[in-house]
């Protein structure tokens, strides 16, 4: 979602300067302070865009904050110049769709959340050879060789009825026959065959 909003704030902070420079340039009255804060919403403009680039949390909370001042900034600077109706409408559209992609982002990722993400349907454990259990237990999808449950003392071919019934929190996988035995595990008759 960040590339695609990135583009489009991307466009709408290009617009808002523009329309923000067009009316700087045209005012009488404290023109040094509007260039000043020209500059800095320049500045703070490319500040949310890399951040939205770069998918930061905070991003659309600083742009919320951007757009806002900007559009306090617009109104008073239309006021002081009182040029083309237009350009500020256009400024002011722009602004709000600013806003509000920035205040969709926040409570689309608060919706969302840490709780909501993708889990596995089955996670399986995998001794690597010459280690212990307590130190290698790690969740993979590739399955050894052979598989035991952590519960028990056998080990089976994964093909075997009672290895289907291991449920997938208690599986332990082997690579060998050897490294199952050097475990304290036993072969069940399904290897024996």
């Amino acid at each position: 979602m960040g590339a695609r909003n990135f583009v489009t704030l991307l466009m709408i902070v290009f617009i808002n300067l523009l329309a923000m420079i067009f009316f700087v340039f045209n005012i009488k009255k404290n023109f040094m302070f509007e260039l000043f804060l020209l500059v800095l919403f320049l500045i703070v403009g490319l500040i949310v865009l890399t951040s939205v680039y770069k998918d930061l949390e905070w991003a659309y909370y600083v742009g919320m904050l951007y757009f806002s001042l900007s559009t306090i900034n617009m109104i008073y600077v239309y006021f002081s110049s009182a040029r083309s109706f237009f350009i500020f409408l256009i400024a002011m559209v722009v602004n709000l769709i600013g806003f509000g992609i920035c205040v969709g982002n926040v409570r689309y990722e608060r919706i969302i959340g840490e709780e909501q993400k993708p889990e596995y349907a089955e996670e399986s454990r995998i001794v690597p050879y010459g280690e212990k259990e307590e130190e290698a237990i790690e969740k993979t999808f590739t399955p050894g060789v052979y598989v035991a449950s952590e519960t028990a003392n056998t080990y089976h071919s994964p093909k075997c009825d009672w290895a289907k019934k291991i449920k997938a929190k208690n599986r332990v996988w082997f690579k060998s026959h050897e490294h199952a035995k050097k475990e304290g595990y036993k072969k069940h008759s399904c290897l024996k065959k």
